[in-house]
Parts: C-alpha cells; sequence; structure tokens
C-alpha cells in the first residue's frame, strides 16, 4: 500500500488520527503530518482507506502527490470515490446523486435538499413505495395460486385499496417532480421588454457586475445572457434578452425569436417599462403571455 510506503503505520487505531512523518521511498522526509485509518467496511467506500493530511502551499502536496504515485498510487478518477460506495452497498443511486447534487449547489436551499436526499429521505419514500408493489403482488400471486386455501380468495376490495395507495404513492412522488427541477436548475426569470427599456441595466445591477453590454443604442442585446444568482437562499437563473418588437432585420427578428421562447419557459416575467409612460398594447401582451405567478407590469 502507498499510504504504508509514505508514513511507516502499521496496525494503527481506526479513525485515530496519528502523528507521522511523511517521506519518499529513498528516506527523504517531505513533511510532518496527519494520517487516519477507515478499515472496512466502516468506511465511505466500504473498503479499507487511509487519509493523510498535510500542510498546504504548492511543493509539500506536490511532493506528498509524486511519492504516492512512484509507490504505486494513482489518482481516482471523478467520481470514483461515491461510485465504489454504491457498488460496495454504502450508498443506492438516489444518495449518489444527492452527492452531485451536494458538490454544485450554489444556493443554501439545493445543499439542503441534497442533504436530504443523501441521508435518506427520498430513499425511504422509493422503499416504502417497493414494499407496496410487493405487496400488491403477493396478495395477487396468492389469489391467482391458492383461492381456495387458508382464508379463501383476497377481497377485491382489499386489492383495489392496496392499488390506489400505491398509486398515491406514486402520484406524490411524481407532484415534487418539477419543484426538484426547479430546486436543482434554478427559477428562471426573465427580463422582458421593448428595446432600450432598461433591462440589461437591471441585470447587471441586481448580479453586482456588467454581466450584458449596456448602450444608448436600441437592439444592443440580441440574444439572451443567462447567470446564476440566489435570492433568499434559493438558486435563480437571470436571463436578460432581446427587447420585442417588430424588428425589421433577419438578425433581430432571431434574438426576438429567442426571447419569446424564454417568455414561455420561464417562471417569473419581469417586464420593464420606460418611466413616465404607460405600459402599451405589445406590453400588455407579455403579460398575457406571462406564466400563472405572472404579478402585473411593473416600472423599472
Amino acid at each position: 500500500m502507498a499510504a504504508r510506503v509514505i508514513t511507516g503505520f502499521q496496525a494503527d487505531p481506526a479513525r485515530h488520527a496519528t502523528l507521522a512523518s511523511f517521506h519518499e521511498a529513498d528516506g527523504r522526509a517531505i513533511d510532518r503530518g496527519l494520517y487516519t485509518t477507515f478499515p472496512r467496511p466502516h468506511s465511505y467506500t466500504g473498503e479499507d482507506l487511509v487519509e493523510l493530511s498535510c500542510h498546504g502551499g504548492l511543493l509539500v502536496p506536490g511532493r506528498l502527490l509524486a511519492a504516492l504515485h512512484a509507490a504505486g498510487a494513482r489518482p481516482a478518477a471523478p467520481g470514483e470515490f461515491t461510485r465504489r460506495a454504491v457498488l460496495n452497498g454504502k450508498l443506492d443511486l438516489v444518495q449518489a446523486e444527492a452527492v452531485g447534487d451536494l458538490i454544485d449547489a450554489t444556493a443554501p436551499a439545493q445543499a439542503r435538499a441534497a442533504l436530504n436526499q443523501l441521508e435518506g429521505g427520498l430513499s425511504r419514500r422509493l422503499a416504502a413505495l417497493r414494499e407496496s408493489l410487493i405487496e400488491i403482488q403477493a396478495l395477487l400471486s396468492y389469489d391467482i395460486d391458492f383461492p381456495e386455501e387458508d382464508d379463501g380468495p383476497v377481497a377485491p376490495e382489499r386489492i383495489a385499496g392496496q392499488i390506489e395507495s400505491a398509486a398515491a404513492q406514486i402520484r406524490g412522488l411524481v407532484a415534487t417532480a418539477p419543484s426538484a427541477e426547479r430546486l436543482r436548475e434554478g427559477a428562471l426569470m426573465v427580463f422582458a421588454g421593448r428595446p432600450n427599456a432598461g433591462k440589461s441595466s437591471l441585470f447587471n445591477a441586481l448580479l453586482g457586475s456588467e454581466r450584458a453590454l449596456v448602450t444608448e443604442i436600441p437592439g444592443t442585446t440580441r440574444d439572451a445572457i443567462e447567470a446564476h444568482t440566489d435570492f433568499l437562499g434559493w438558486p435563480v437563473r437571470l436571463a436578460d434578452t432581446a427587447g420585442l418588437w417588430n424588428a425589421p432585420e433577419k438578425i433581430d427578428r432571431m434574438g426576438v425569436e429567442v426571447s419569446r421562447r424564454y417568455l414561455a419557459a420561464a417562471d417569473l416575467v419581469l417586464l420593464c417599462v420606460e418611466a413616465g409612460r404607460d405600459v402599451g398594447e405589445d406590453e400588455d401582451s407579455i403579460a398575457g403571455r406571462a406564466p400563472p405567478c405572472w404579478c402585473g407590469p411593473r416600472r423599472i
């Protein structure tokens, strides 16, 4: 084992940090740090693991990794530890997906949901559904194979009740899918309005950076620009879109079409209107196409 060559550890207590000198195979010292052993099956992957802790910087970690490679170790492939945990029964596939969601989380709500899934929240619901389906299968098999034994045929009402109970469990799981997807990807908030209505300026102001080009020339934005942020701990995708108007040029019409596709997919549409004038009919039509959460036009 490469870690044994580097640290010289023997039979140390499990999950106990031990101070040791790290050295190369020829005896040259690298650092003085800690190693912790995690014997199987009580480790993340269900295999024997050793965790090394060294000082930071560039030189020491680089030398330590080089010495481990020279002693026979290799870098883990992306997701390899979690894959091994699944293969050894330490995690199921739902929990493995939660590990990826936790790593990719950019907002507190995403992290909370991933942790709940990693701790088995969804897995328990799926296990309960599996038990319900197995029970239905058992009832049907008994009724078909042994209709005259013991208590006689199974009452159709009992089977129908079990089926309805399982169906309710499935409906409950399916009903959470859209909100889970929105939580994973972020709610889509689209800035819409006429050209030069201040969409890009507001977009940049909310992000706190010059993400979109802003000029006094109408039609500067010709394609949708997305950026991720969070609001009250929830992930949000902001989308700055091209102005909606009767564009004479083909390239401008293409930008308008992209904007309309974003409007159709939006969770929330923010209509930007120049201050000091009434909302026009074309802007009213934007409100009419907005999703159900539309709360009316606001002057920006």
